[in-house]
């Protein structure tokens, strides 16, 4: 944030906020001195259980960054097959009463789930919240999904620039990479939005992918000053860079289609 907008000063009051907020909980406890602490129980154990399994599920999240889709997908799904078995998802269904019950049919959901994240990993789906997608796309679509993908990588500034000049309409350029999780909320969340896509159809989406890290890569995001990724920036139907429309992170979807609109009557001009 600091280095996009060139702010040290609210991007530090950002943080030293952030950090109070974080701390305010224990600072109350202290305050307290523990007098408003729940009493020890059986509940606690239930606690302690639910925390550990949202710990490796965090620790999956960060692993996906720099593992395979696939061995994340098969991370995702032991753990979710592993949590409905220890919620005993194959207990005797008349020794469950009351809330055990619910618990033990929100095992059942785990456990399915959990096996169709397993199948997901064994096709080479492309996501957990679409496990079976290599099921539910035709093998031609697939085929121009891979050359789709493969011709995303190689950009050069050169190459940008030919492309953003050939077209008679203002241009997108999304700069993303494989481990870059912001860069999959944007495909799977904001790109698909009805709202959003109405407004694309007005511009050259470019999509950039600097998985690979060249140096051609390298000077690309120098040139634009860009810092990691998710980026993206705009071009006029003119060619024309325009820096102070660029995004960083993650934008929602009425936000970003807001901002194409802005862009495209701008660019009209």
């Amino acid at each position: 944030f600091i280095s996009h907008t060139g702010d040290a000063l609210l991007g530090g009051v950002a943080l030293f906020v952030m950090s109070i907020g974080m701390g305010m909980p224990l600072l109350l406890v202290g305050i307290g001195a523990g007098k408003f602490m729940p009493k020890p129980g059986g509940w606690m154990s239930v606690v302690s259980q639910v925390f550990g399994v949202m710990m490796l599920g965090l620790a999956i999240f960060m692993l996906g960054r720099v593992l395979p889709n696939g061995v994340t997908l098969m991370l995702w799904s032991l753990l979710f097959m592993g949590s409905a078995l220890y919620m005993g998802v194959f207990d005797p269904s008349s020794a469950k009463r009351g809330a055990k019950k619910l618990v033990q049919l929100l095992a059942l959901v785990f456990l399915l789930y959990g096996a169709s994240l397993f199948v997901g990993a064994m096709t080479g789906a492309p996501s957990m919240f679409r496990p079976f997608e290599r099921f539910t796309t035709s093998l031609g679509s697939m085929m121009v999904a891979a050359e789709e993908e493969t011709s995303h990588r190689g950009y050069s500034i050169e190459r940008l620039l030919k492309e953003a000049s050939a077209s008679d309409k203002p241009v997108v350029v999304d700069f993303g990479k494989e481990s870059c999780t912001a860069c999959k909320e944007l495909e799977e969340i904001t790109f698909p939005d009805p709202k959003v896509k109405e407004q694309l159809k007005k511009f050259t989406f470019i999509k950039i992918d600097v998985t690979d890290n060249t140096d051609a890569e390298k000077a690309l995001l120098k040139k634009y000053e860009l810092f990691g990724t998710p980026n993206i920036i705009f071009f006029d139907k003119n060619g024309k860079f325009m820096p102070e429309k660029s995004l960083t992170g993650f934008v929602k979807p009425q936000e970003f289609a807001d901002h194409l609109k802005q862009v495209g009557e701008e660019s009209a001009r």
